[in-house]
C-alpha cells in the first residue's frame, strides 16, 4: 500500500490536484478534532458513504484514521470496491499532529468557515432571537437564509 507523509499529504490538498482525504475514524472521534479538509467516513459506514461521497474510482483517496490501522484496512475494502488510487496517511491523525499540523474540531467545518468568511468580507448583520420573534410577531417582512441542513436544526423547519 502506498503512503504519504502528513507534509506530502498538506501539501496535496494545497495544490490543483484532486485529493480526497476521508477521516475513517468513528464521528465522534472526528468531532473531536481532525485535518480540516478531511471528510467523516466512518469505517463502519464506510460501503454506504463511499458510493456517494467518492463517485469517482479514480480519484486520489487518502483515508486517515487514529495511526490504528484502522485505514489500512479501510483502504482494503475500499480497493474491493474498485478504487485504485489509495495513498494512506502515514501515522494517522497523531502523525498529522506532530508534523505540527493543526487539528479541527467540530463538523460541518467548511460550511461554517464560508459563513463566517461572508459575515466578516459583508458585514452581515446579527440579529438576536428576541428581536427577530418581535419582528416576526409585528409582521415584518423578513428573509431568513440557513445554511444548515434541517437534520442540523434543533426543531424542525416548517415552510409556509
Amino acid at each position: 500500500m502506498k503512503t504519504m507523509t502528513a507534509g506530502e499529504t498538506r501539501d496535496r490538498l494545497r495544490g490543483p490536484a484532486e485529493i480526497a482525504l476521508i477521516n475513517v475514524r468513528e464521528f465522534g472521534q472526528y468531532g473531536e478534532g481532525h485535518p480540516f479538509f478531511a471528510v467523516s467516513v466512518p469505517y463502519s459506514r464506510l460501503e454506504q458513504l463511499a458510493q456517494r461521497l467518492l463517485p469517482r474510482r479514480s480519484a486520489p483517496i487518502v483515508p486517515c484514521d487514529g495511526g490504528d490501522g484502522i485505514a489500512e484496512r479501510a483502504a482494503s475494502r475500499l480497493h474491493q470496491q474498485g478504487y485504485d488510487q489509495i495513498l494512506l496517511l502515514e501515522g494517522g491523525v497523531p502523525a498529522w499532529v506532530s508534523d505540527d499540523h493543526r487539528l479541527h474540531r467540530g463538523v460541518r467545518l467548511l460550511s461554517k468557515t464560508l459563513g463566517e468568511m461572508v459575515e466578516n468580507t459583508f458585514g452581515t448583520p446579527r440579529l438576536a432571537v428576541d428581536d427577530f420573534l418581535e419582528m416576526r410577531k409585528a409582521g415584518r417582512p423578513i428573509l431568513l437564509l440557513d445554511g444548515r441542513t434541517e437534520t442540523e436544526t434543533a426543531a424542525p423547519v416548517h415552510h409556509s
